[in-house]
């Protein structure tokens, strides 16, 4: 996403939602890639209709002086 000059995502998955998860993952990356802007921290982004996943916004696990954004999947 650097290329783009956007913040890289980290997605936090559960085992049991591990077959949703890459797909999922460029989804996101997708969306945010044609909004051509990182969201705002708080924001959500909709899976379905009832199921609103915050965005927020913490240091990389590869590089601390990096922030990423990261959406928590259920």
């Amino acid at each position: 996403m650097k290329q783009l000059n956007l913040p890289d995502l980290l997605l936090v998955v559960p085992r049991s939602a591990s077959n949703d998860a890459l797909g999922t993952f460029f989804d996101f990356l997708g969306y945010v890639i044609e909004l051509g802007k990182p969201l705002p921290d708080g924001d959500t982004l909709d899976r379905t209709a009832d199921e609103r996943l915050p965005v927020h916004y913490v240091p990389s696990p590869l590089d601390s002086s990096k922030k990423v954004w990261r959406v928590e999947l259920r």
